[in-house]
């Protein structure tokens, strides 16, 4: 492995030369052996070495510390074209990678005299730290809070099943629906654990005791993990405890934490079938669309969004996405159902002796049951031998007669079945075969979700125009047409670079850490 070293001046130009370094492992740090020599007293003397893995070249710390890599706290980290690391008051950057190694810039982020100075600040002694010491004041007020906030409160709590003095503080309290152990709480509880009222209890199972899997699945023994935990084996990724993610008594800001560099410890790389992700904008794989190679059905957009509109029932219609496409309460869509959309238009109406009928919408089979006897009542009913085409007296048929009734409604339920699916209702909208002979519909398999390990939430998207993302969709004329939108599409956004939550390049934005499509539950993953 070969790493080109330019090194900057404190005004920022380039040294003259670049220093070709050559080695398995690159290491870093302030000893004199390091390849490359960092001259700053807070840098370790082994801080980190670089190494090429087959999936690229990569800086790992030495230390119990992690490293500052774009301003995250990372153990290890890929070297992209970009990317930053601290070295104290100097900085590694990298500013390409070579056929058969990495072009790196070591700089100064700031002089030595600036750094002296930030350390002569924090040793000056100021005014302030002549003034007479509060030690005993201190502890007196230590004493205060124990009695206040522990001793107390502990002594009230140990009494609760008592009957309390009238007019004591206990009863006071008791009486206002809350202790003394209120003292300690850290802060009010979130809008979900709010119906707990003031029950510590039903979290806490012990006095100063944190609250571990068991109380949470407790209630949540249904919620999905994360993944399987039979085949991912990273520590902490399936069975991590619940208060890693899930911060209690911070009002509802905490309760899920919303922060990608819970996401990034691992997915930083690619694991098991899950893709390497970094950034939104900048390191993510393109979005996977969750789409049947054949759907069944045949649709075109572009024919029922005609500005020029569509003969109905009725007169001419003009159709839009809304006509079709209805919200519900989840954030997606209805499933479009035939009666209600497409009936009105494209009904299923049989010929019977010049009279139509319609039938009602469903597979082959059904259709043919009502067809068949549908005919069989009108030639068992009607006045004329259809067999010989003569008039016959009202009353009761013969067994000839009920025969060739029967064989009749037989043929013309048959002709009027393949007129129906092969010409003039089944196959505009279906792909239809006749396999032996036989009339066969394909099955009909619409994705009702169609991102794969991802959501989108339709209701936060109402200011933008059905076009916006769905571009293409004017001009499309097969069903099976790709009309999602593009990664690209959505960086236009959501391409902040805000990691910690409020951005909108965060990856719960769009991803669920508890995949509740997976067959794994919490409690198996657990226990």
């Amino acid at each position: 492995m070969k790493v080109y070293l330019k090194t900057a001046r404190q005004d920022g130009t380039e040294a003259a030369t670049t220093r070709l370094i050559e080695g398995v492992r690159i290491s870093i740090g302030r000893g004199s052996d390091q390849d490359i020599a960092v001259n700053d007293i807070r840098v370790p003397l082994q801080l980190a070495e670089i190494s090429q893995r087959k999936d690229g070249f990569w800086i790992s710390s030495k230390t119990a510390d992690p490293l500052w890599v774009d301003g995250l706290s990372l153990t290890e980290a890929p070297l992209t074209e970009g990317r930053c690391i601290e070295l104290g008051r100097f900085q590694l950057q990298v500013d390409s990678k070579q056929p058969d190694g990495l072009q790196l810039t070591l700089s100064a982020r700031f002089s030595t005299a600036e750094a002296t100075a930030q350390q002569r600040e924090k040793y000056r002694l100021n005014l302030s730290d002549s003034k007479p010491r509060l030690r005993l004041w201190s502890y007196a007020l230590l004493l205060v809070v124990l009695s206040t906030a522990l001793i107390w409160p502990l002594a009230e709590r140990m009494s609760r099943n008592k009957t309390p003095v009238e007019g004591s503080a206990l009863a006071v309290a008791e009486s206002h629906g809350a202790g003394m152990d209120q003292w300690w709480l850290s802060g009010p509880l979130s809008t979900a654990h709010r119906h707990f009222g003031n029950d510590c209890r039903q979290c806490h199972s012990a006095l100063f005791s944190p609250v571990g899997e068991v109380q949470c699945l407790r209630c949540h023994e249904q919620l999905a993990t994360h993944g399987n935990p039979a085949q991912i084996s990273v520590s902490g990724s399936v069975t991590a405890p619940c208060t890693d993610c899930h911060l209690e008594h911070q009002r509802d800001e905490q309760v899920r934490i919303r922060d990608a560099r819970l996401c990034l410890d691992c997915h930083q790389r690619a694991i098991g079938e899950a893709p390497e992700a970094q950034h939104f904008a900048r390191a993510h794989p393109e979005l996977l669309q969750n789409a049947p190679a054949t759907q069944g059905v045949l649709f075109n957009h572009a024919l029922h969004l005609d500005a020029d509109g569509l003969r109905a029932a009725e007169g001419i219609e003009s159709l839009s996405c809304g006509s079709c496409h209805l919200e519900d309460t989840g954030g997606g869509f209805q499933a479009v159902n035939f009666e209600a959309h497409c009936e009105r238009c494209h009904s299923v109406d049989a010929s019977l002796e010049g009279q139509l009928k319609q039938l009602p919408h469903g597979a082959i089979a059904d259709l043919q049951r009502n067809l068949q006897g549908a005919f069989a009542r009108l030639a068992l009913n009607a006045a004329t031998d259809r067999q010989l085409d003569t008039r016959r007296p009202v009353g009761a048929l013969t067994a000839p007669q009920r025969e060739a009734a029967l064989v009749w409604a037989q043929r013309e339920s048959e002709r009027e079945l393949a007129d129906l699916v092969l010409r003039r209702s089944c196959v505009v909208c279906h792909d239809v075969s006749q396999p032996d002979g036989e009339l066969q519909l394909a099955p009909v398999a619409l994705p009702d979700q169609f991102f794969r390990s991802a959501r989108f939430d339709h209701q936060a998207h109402a200011t933008q125009s059905c076009g916006s993302c769905h571009q293409d969709v004017s001009h499309s004329s097969e069903a099976a047409d790709q009309l999602l939108p593009s990664r690209e599409q959505c960086v236009a956004c959501h391409g902040g670079d805000d990691q910690r939550g409020g951005g909108l390049a965060n990856c719960q934005t769009c991803h669920d850490f508890h995949n509740t499509h997976l067959p794994w539950s919490m409690h198996e993953a657990v226990h």
